[in-house]
């Protein structure tokens, strides 16, 4: 599902993160924009590790009818960008809660956002 078209030493990286380090992922949205445009929502920021793992994760973005998933690698920081028809109004990483992280919860510019 991750692997298509990744270099040998992504993954490299991701187990050598994974297994000889007692660290975990401490995901965290800086510098968030939401612009409207024609009844369009334009979603941006940017994913943060502040422990520096290089790894897969899943992007959750909800309105209040919809919900939208994107998978992005984190190389330290990640850029993400959503168009949506409605204000979002939570961003959750992790949705799945696939991957060991610091759990938190916050808000941004009026937008909720969660690491599970």
């Amino acid at each position: 599902m991750f692997s298509r078209g990744l270099a040998v030493k992504t993954w490299t990286g991701f187990f050598r993160e994974g297994f000889y380090t007692a660290k975990v992922p401490d995901y965290g949205v800086k510098n968030l924009t939401l612009e409207e445009k024609s009844g369009k929502y334009f979603l941006s920021f940017d994913i943060v590790d502040e422990n520096n793992f290089t790894m897969p994760l899943e992007v959750e973005v909800k309105s209040s009818s919809k919900r939208l998933i994107k998978r992005v690698w984190v190389d330290e920081t990640a850029r993400v960008e959503f168009e949506l028809d409605e204000k979002p109004i939570e961003i959750i990483l992790d949705p799945n809660e696939w991957m060991v992280n610091e759990n938190k919860e916050y808000t941004t510019e009026g937008i909720k956002i969660t690491v599970e």
